[in-house]
């Protein structure tokens, strides 16, 4: 069973603002772009609706975050039993691989 580490990112509420990601606490930096524009691409084609749509998945990070450790957290400890075998397996390998995608799995231990 993997170790959960403390988050790397700034665990604060994300909000996305047009194609930007901002953090809602203001003497934090914005978080990122989704426009191409700011990274020199002006020239690539870019749906704005999925610009858009980008940066509101992107500022959802944290509380999706905050959910995959509640949920390793919860199954660690064996309170989703009641679920199918085979489907909790799936949920729980893809929790984990998730949980290791963004950094919050110790390797170390």
């Amino acid at each position: 069973m993997a170790k959960i580490i403390e988050a790397k990112y700034w665990d604060d509420e994300w909000v996305a603002v047009g194609y930007r990601v901002e953090a809602v606490q203001d003497d934090l930096p914005d978080i990122c772009s989704c426009d191409p524009r700011d990274y020199g691409q002006g020239h690539m084609k870019a749906d704005p609706e999925e610009l858009a749509a980008n940066a509101r998945l992107i500022a959802a990070a944290p509380r999706m975050a905050s959910l995959l450790r509640l949920l390793h957290s919860e199954m660690s400890a064996g309170k989703l039993s009641h679920l199918d075998d085979e489907f909790s397996d799936d949920l729980f390998g893809f929790v984990e691989g998730a949980l290791d995608d963004i950094g919050l799995i110790d390797h170390a231990s």
